[in-house]
């Protein structure tokens, strides 16, 4: 057996009889090499790919690509996963780079998907029913990009004679997609739950035009104390930074009438 999942103990029954067997207890693929010699001495080795899954599989190749941010930056230890046979079961990851490598199974339908579903992502397509065209194949995704996670701090104050109640929840949508077609398909909302009078740090994907409004408490208005206006939910630019590590700061005022 020359390569197995890394969580598998399975082995092979015997290694010098002309028919053995072994127990896959992993999903994944097990790669097993078969030497044979005849009476003239000549030797032919071969190498065996076995995939182990939940589907049939048809098909196996390798399967590559890299994830990097909007500043071009590979994006780290991002956990992706396919529904497919791969290798060490159905979980694989980026390098410290944003690079990934796998071996996926394909079933009958000779499809497959890989999704990204751990930071920065809340979730995210990496390719979606991906067509393969031949056994043995080899498919490099290129490079995907993915939105920056950008660090905010937002405080909340209230006018003279709220009384609402002392937290908020506010909601960040994003208006706008500044990443064309082709990139890594991603949700783009937040909801934040904030004390009035006191500052919030947390992170939202960039660089969006959100709207901000509140969840929680029907009436309440609200103000960007830096443009001085009230509405019922505001517009607020969130800016890519050259350093993600970079602070976007926000103050906005809470009101529960229509004319404070």
């Amino acid at each position: 057996m020359l390569s197995k999942p890394r969580l598998s103990n399975s082995t092979l029954a015997n290694t010098t009889e002309a028919i053995t067997s072994f127990t896959p207890l992993t999903f994944g693929t097990y790669t097993a090499s078969v030497s044979v010699t005849d009476y003239a001495g000549n030797t032919v080795v071969k190498q065996i790919l076995i995939a182990v899954s939940m589907h049939d599989v048809s098909w196996l190749g390798t399967v590559s690509g890299r994830l990097v941010d909007s500043l071009r930056r590979g994006l780290a230890n991002v956990a992706l996963f396919s529904s497919e046979a791969i290798t060490d079961s159905l979980y694989f990851s980026t390098d410290d780079n944003g690079y990934y490598q796998t071996v996926i199974g394909v079933g009958a339908e000779k499809k497959f998907s890989i999704m990204g579903f751990s930071s920065p992502f809340m979730s995210a397509n990496v390719v979606r029913e991906q067509q393969v065209t031949a056994n043995h194949f080899i498919i490099d995704l290129g490079t995907k990009t993915a939105f920056i996670k950008q660090n905010v701090r937002i405080g909340i104050t209230a006018c003279g004679g709220y009384s609402g109640p002392t937290e908020l929840e506010l909601r960040f949508n994003a208006l706008d997609f500044t990443l064309e077609g082709g990139e890594l398909d991603q949700r783009v909302y937040s909801s934040q739950t904030i004390t009035i009078g006191k500052t919030s740090e947390f992170s939202l994907l960039a660089p969006f035009l959100y709207r901000v409004d509140t969840d929680d408490y029907p009436v309440t208005w609200i103000k960007n104390t830096e443009k001085g206006d009230y509405d019922s939910k505001e517009q607020w630019q969130l800016d890519l930074r050259a350093n993600s590590n970079d602070v976007v700061e926000h103050t906005f005022e809470v009101c529960d009438q229509l004319t404070p």
